[in-house]
């Protein structure tokens, strides 16, 4: 309640478990929700079939983090409304694009997530978010975490300020490209 007063009505409210929660105490939390307080839950228990249960029990939107690379997870029937792909988890851009395509298909919408990797990754993440058009509002903004800049790779009012250089704006070693 304190954040999403703080934030706003118009603000995306996360809660994010980490899989930290045990199935039956998943019930309980987010039975303790007020409507309205979060938008969805992310990885709020720990396997595919634990999420496909808990997705069939709550009208809560839970979403996919750390099992989202799991072999199962896009398989029917949906065990998330949503997945948080992350570049660096599914081995690279082609990986990505595919690993969008197959949520998608299997009714899971996408949104991208930094994994802290630093502003050459988080520029990489930000080329497969342009591709791919994430469906919800995407956690890649994490540049201020990093004393480290680079021209092109600008987060500024929760939008990418591209650069108009080709590439992700530096080469392999973080110099401007």
């Amino acid at each position: 309640r304190v954040v999403r007063a703080a934030a706003g009505e118009d603000a995306v409210v996360i809660g994010d478990a980490n899989g930290a929660w045990e199935p039956t105490e998943a019930d309980g939390a987010i039975a303790a929700l007020e409507a309205g307080t979060v938008d969805w839950i992310e990885q709020p228990v720990r396997g595919i079939e634990a999420m496909r249960t808990l997705a069939r029990r709550t009208d809560v939107r839970i979403a996919l983090d750390e099992d989202a690379t799991d072999a199962q997870a896009f398989s029917l029937p949906p065990c998330a409304g949503a997945a948080c792909l992350k570049l660096q988890a599914w081995g690279g851009p082609d990986r990505l694009l595919e690993a969008a395509d197959s949520a998608r298909s299997a009714g899971i919408e996408v949104y991208l997530g930094s994994t802290f990797e630093g502003p050459v990754g988080i520029a990489a993440s930000l080329h497969c978010a342009a591709a791919i058009g994430p469906d919800l509002p995407s956690g890649l903004a994490t540049l201020d975490s990093f004393d480290q800049r680079f021209p092109g790779v600008e987060i500024g009012d929760g939008s990418w300020l591209p650069t108009d250089r080709p590439g992700i704006g530096v080469d392999p070693d973080g110099n401007p490209a």
